[in-house]
Order: structure tokens, then C-alpha cells, then sequence
């Protein structure tokens, strides 16, 4: 007699499932349940690390920023990590309050000495390994009077401003994948706090970073720039106004406009200009009257370019010759995907000289994806945006406040492929039931829906108006 033997068959446990399942798992499960599990294995602990710690913003100083940038010391949480936002007064009020609080002008150069030593002595390779905190500092991160140790010259039971930078730049190095660095520094100084700061994020975020917002001032961005000369960038967001130059105080004002937009295209194209193969998005926001149609004019061609925003008044000062804009649009027709066009004020009549140029040339708007213009008149409107009618599945109209019969006339364009535009986002006077009836049946695709609202009904719970029409949508 033949004898058969059976082997024992290993239990199947949750190890053996790939990290793909549990994604799904945790999808299915929701964020509330899968906190509550983070201690089941590796993926819900991922995940919840992730929700966590991937937008970091230093902003201002309180209780969440402290424990916030106490985990950060250990680089295994700093590499989830993906968004780093900071704002300049967050790092200028921090060191503004020692140099208050020191008695001798001496006292202050010594603080700015060790400080620049410290951490230039971490960036390099002599640099010796930071220290853990003692276990006494460890306390000082939780919930204490913090007012009253801001106006007594510490923070946070005896954290010096010294020792908070020597912690950023540790919490910074940690970052290993960050892709996103939003840096606003509006007017203040840059001194040697920020520099020393900055080449930190140049020297931990060099390989992984992709996207550089820069909030500053003109005079601000040839130095910024060198400093966050990050060589795998790919999307550009510059938000910039021309500031007058305090120490040139007989410069007129027409004189100071001239050098600011020199300064501009001097620092600004050839960082462009170096990355033009690579680069995917571009986007240039301005706040005063200088005319900018010489540097748009003079953009290299970007044939990888992907996204353009602008974001201006679009009047005769801050863009004298609008044909600036379309070279722009005329040699990446053929790679533009998405396009945004924003003004400012609400004033369309500004809007109109761009909006003739476009009709005019409306075959460089053929086949994209996204569109966000101001919504200047009806028939005008209808005209560009059927240029994308085949392809189109994100539509922007700003400016404006959208009747209902202004809304039949768009959904008509893409009458032959209701369901392939998934977004909108448009103004409207007040919501009713035909509006809402309108958007249901017309857009049946939606997935986003932005409505600005004028006016909104009194006795009605902006809840319940949304709960209808996600129920409309649905149905």
C-alpha cells in the first residue's frame, strides 16, 4: 500500500500579503480606522506617517510646531515628508527676538557667529553627528505657557533660537523625499540666518526636489535663486512685485520700474533658460504695474512644457503687447496640455485685449486638457473654449457670474462627451433649483464641482444645498 504523505502547508498571515492589498485595505477601511490600526504592520504605519507628516508647514511657532519638528529629528519620519512649506518671517522673528533680548551689541555678533559655524559645520562633511536632545529639553515640547516663555527669551522652557535652527536643519536633512519647497519672503532681509537655512534645503532636497515656489520681491530672486539652484527641478511657481529700492532715493519711479524688470530678466531667463528641456510647468504671478511683456517675449522655447499660468492684471501697464503672451503659447502648442489665465480686480475690460488676441490665434488652445480663462462675453467665451470641445476635461471661468442660460450654452460644447469633463468651476449669482437641475443634467461626468456664490439665500444650510446636488450629480 501506497502511503501519502502531506507536508504541513505554512499558515498564510498578513506578511505574505503585498503592500498593494493593503493599500486597498486601507482604502476600504477609511483614515479614522486605519489610525486606530497603525500598530498592525508596516503599511497601516506608513499610511498614517504619510496622512501626517506629508505637508510640513513653518509657519509660526506653537505647540504643533514644536512637536511637529521634535518627531522630525529622526529622519525615518522625515522621509515621508513631501511638502515643505516656510514662511520668511518665521525664521526672521526667531532670531529678531535674541537680538532684543541681548544686553551688548558684541553679545548678538557672537550669537550670528555660532550660529553660521553651527550649521555650516553640520553641512560639511567634518560635521559630527547632532546629539539628541537631553532628556530635560525633550519636556519643553509640551503643551507649557508659551507666552509667557516668548516674552521671558526662550522658547518652549529653554529652546534658544540657535538650537531651533540646529533642530530645522537637522529636520530638514531628513526630508530625503521632498519633492515640494513653497518659500515666501515678501520684504525682509536676507541675511546670514536665512542663507545658511537655505543652502541646507539646497543640500538635502538637490536630488529629490521638483517643484520651487518662490514668493519674494523682485530685488529678492537673483539671490534666492542661486541659492536654491536645485538641478532636478521641473515646475516653476513665481509669485513676485517690483519694489522701489530704498537707497535710491532720487530714482523716479518710471526709472526704478526699468531696473526692476532688468534685474528680473537677468536672474529669472537664465534659470529658466537652463532648465528649458526639462522643465513641465510655469507659472507667474505679479502684483504691480511693470510691464512684462519684454520678458515673456523673450522665454526660450520649452518643449517639454506642460502647464502655463499667468496670473496679471492684463491691462496696458502690465502688458503692453499681449502677442508676449501667445509666443509663449506658439511654441508649446504642441506639448501644452493645461493653460491658466487669471486676472486680477474682476476687470474684464482688461481681459478683452488678451481675449481678441486668442480669438484671433484660438488654434494654439486646440487639444487641451485644462482651461481657466476670465468669462469676458458669451459668444467669445463659447469660441475658445471649443477649440479643446474633444479633449477638454478640467474648465476654469472666472470673473464672472454665470445665469443659467450661460451655463446651457457651455455644456452645449461638449454636448457629443457629457461624461469626459470631470470638473468645472464657475461663478454664479445665487443657487436655485434650476441651477442645480441644470449642472445634474448637462455635466453627468463631474467628479469636482466649484461653484462662487454672489449671494446665498438666508434660512438655507449651505449643508443641505450641498447634500442636493451631490445627490442630483449622483443620480
Amino acid at each position: 500500500m501506497a502511503t501519502v504523505s502531506l507536508e504541513a502547508v505554512a499558515p498564510v498571515t498578513g506578511n505574505d500579503l503585498p503592500d498593494e492589498i493593503w493599500e486597498n485595505i486601507i482604502h476600504y477601511v477609511g483614515a479614522s480606522t486605519a489610525y486606530k490600526l497603525s500598530s498592525v504592520n508596516r503599511p497601516f504605519l506608513s499610511f498614517v506617517l504619510s496622512t501626517k507628516y506629508r505637508e510640513v508647514q513653518w509657519v509660526t511657532f506653537d505647540t504643533k510646531f514644536f512637536n511637529t519638528l521634535q518627531r522630525l529629528q529622526d529622519p525615518i519620519i522625515g522621509r515621508y515628508v513631501q511638502k515643505l512649506v516656510i514662511r520668511a518671517w518665521f525664521i526672521d522673528l526667531l532670531f529678531k527676538r535674541d537680538m532684543l533680548l541681548k544686553d551688548a551689541p558684541s553679545a548678538e555678533e557672537s550669537g550670528i557667529q555660532t550660529m553660521v559655524r553651527m550649521v555650516n559645520n553640520f553641512l560639511f562633511p567634518k560635521a559630527v553627528p547632532p546629539q539628541s536632545l537631553p532628556p530635560q529639553d525633550k519636556s519643553s515640547f509640551e503643551k507649557v505657557g508659551f507666552d509667557a516663555s516668548f516674552k521671558a527669551g526662550v522658547l518652549s522652557a529653554g529652546l534658544s533660537s540657535l538650537e531651533i535652527v540646529r533642530m530645522l536643519v537637522i529636520a530638514v536633512n531628513g526630508m530625503a523625499n521632498a519633492t515640494v519647497l513653497d518659500f515666501e519672503w515678501r520684504d525682509l532681509p536676507l541675511n546670514a540666518y536665512t542663507v545658511v537655512f537655505l543652502k541646507s534645503t539646497r543640500t538635502a532636497f538637490q536630488s529629490s526636489l521638483r517643484r520651487l515656489v518662490l514668493k519674494a520681491q523682485i530685488c529678492k530672486f537673483k539671490e534666492l535663486l542661486a541659492i536654491t539652484d536645485f538641478e532636478n527641478i521641473d515646475e516653476l511657481d513665481f509669485s513676485f512685485h517690483y519694489q522701489a529700492d530704498r537707497t535710491a532715493k532720487n530714482a523716479t519711479k518710471e526709472n526704478r520700474h526699468v531696473r526692476g524688470i532688468e534685474e528680473f530678466q537677468d536672474a529669472v531667463l537664465p534659470f529658466i533658460t537652463h532648465r528649458r528641456h526639462k522643465l513641465r510647468s510655469l507659472s507667474i504671478r505679479s502684483w504691480d504695474t511693470a510691464d512684462l511683456s519684454d520678458f515673456f517675449s523673450a522665454l526660450p522655447v520649452l518643449p517639454s512644457l506642460r502647464s502655463f499660468s499667468v496670473h496679471l492684471p492684463f491691462d496696458t501697464n502690465t502688458l503692453s503687447e499681449p502677442s508676449s503672451l501667445l509666443s509663449v503659447l506658439k511654441n508649446g502648442k504642441s506639448s501644452l496640455l493645461h493653460i491658466s489665465f487669471r486676472g486680477q480686480h474682476r476687470n474684464l475690460q482688461n481681459w478683452s485685449r488678451m481675449n481678441d488676441q486668442l480669438l484671433a490665434h484660438s488654434h494654439y488652445l486646440h487639444n487641451l486638457e485644462s482651461l481657466e480663462i476670465p468669462f469676458l462675453a458669451l459668444e467669445k467665451t463659447v469660441r475658445l473654449i471649443s477649440r479643446s470641445r474633444d479633449t477638454l476635461t478640467r474648465l476654469c471661468l472666472t470673473d464672472k457670474c454665470l445665469k443659467v442660460q450661460d451655463i446651457v450654452a457651455v455644456a452645449d460644447v461638449f454636448a457629443h462627451r457629457p461624461f469626459q469633463l470631470r470638473h468645472l468651476r464657475v461663478e454664479v449669482l445665487s443657487i436655485d433649483f434650476a441651477l442645480i437641475q441644470t449642472l445634474s443634467r448637462r455635466f453627468p461626468g463631474l467628479t469636482s464641482l466649484v461653484l462662487i456664490v454672489l449671494s446665498f439665500p438666508s434660512g438655507i444650510d449651505i449643508r443641505d444645498v450641498v447634500s442636493g446636488i451631490v445627490l442630483l450629480l449622483v443620480l
